[in-house]
């Protein structure tokens, strides 16, 4: 006696779980067309999605390698790009660059609409020296995310790390746009006009930076040194004089 019931404590919950395999499974094949299309997504779908949050639980406990199975078997159930995300973050703390990054470029696919994706792919591009790629994306972000004014200044570092100077004057331009003109941008684009000959674009950055600043003696050396290269040495002769009798020991 004491053994059947052992066999009816055991047998029961079995025999629940069985019926119930059974019932939903009767129930969808019952359903017709699309109805049971949808009920089995949302099932696949819920499970997909408890996979994805242990994995989320896993890795905050610091357990990253059981992290990582409950990701790898919810991205198994139909690829997310907040799974193939977290994988590509874990691949990289594991040393497994290359990996990290096919996942990420994977997410992208799936969903250009977050920051973060593209975010990490664009700083594993050069983590990995591939900087076309990286000027590629940083580019696409630009028309992604065009509130996001670190997205420009990352586009501007890029483009003067392969020396494009053309560019970084329109991304200076459209940085201006976006924050105002400031001495640091202003000296930029007055370098980058010298660079290319363009004095009249030069001369007028300058001035307008003597007019913003008119105590910084360096940038009335910097407007009569502009004036001289294009011949006005009457002028330039006379902002220096101005110069020295302001300060006498300014070189």
């Amino acid at each position: 006696m004491k053994n059947q019931t052992n066999v009816i404590k055991i047998g029961l919950p079995a025999l629940l779980f069985t019926f119930m395999l059974f019932f939903l499974s009767s129930f969808t094949l019952e359903k017709s067309g699309n109805d049971s299309v949808t009920l089995c997504s949302s099932v696949l779908q819920q499970k997909q999605n408890y996979f994805y949050l242990e994995g989320l639980k896993k890795k905050y406990q610091g357990s990253l390698d059981e992290a990582y199975e409950f990701f790898e078997y919810s991205l198994s159930l139909g690829e997310e790009a907040s799974t193939l995300n977290e994988l590509a973050i874990l691949d990289v703390r594991m040393g497994d660059v290359d990996s990290a990054l096919k996942r990420l470029e994977k997410a992208i696919a799936i969903d250009s609409t977050n920051y973060w994706y593209a975010q990490n792919l664009a700083g594993l591009y050069l983590q990995k020296d591939m900087r076309d790629e990286a000027i590629q994306l940083t580019e696409r972000m630009v028309e992604w995310f065009p509130t996001k004014v670190d997205v420009l200044f990352a586009l501007l570092d890029l483009y003067s790390q392969t020396e494009d100077y053309e560019n970084m004057l329109l991304m200076l331009d459209r940085i201006e746009e976006k924050v105002g003109k400031s001495e640091q941008m202003s000296m930029e684009k007055f370098r980058l006009y010298l660079q290319f000959e363009e004095e009249d674009k030069a001369l007028e950055e300058i001035e307008e930076l003597v007019a913003e600043y008119p105590n910084d003696l360096r940038y009335r050396v910097l407007l009569g040194d502009v004036l001289m290269q294009g011949d006005r040495k009457e002028e330039a002769y006379k902002i220096y004089q101005e110069v020295l009798e302001e300060e006498p020991d300014h070189v």
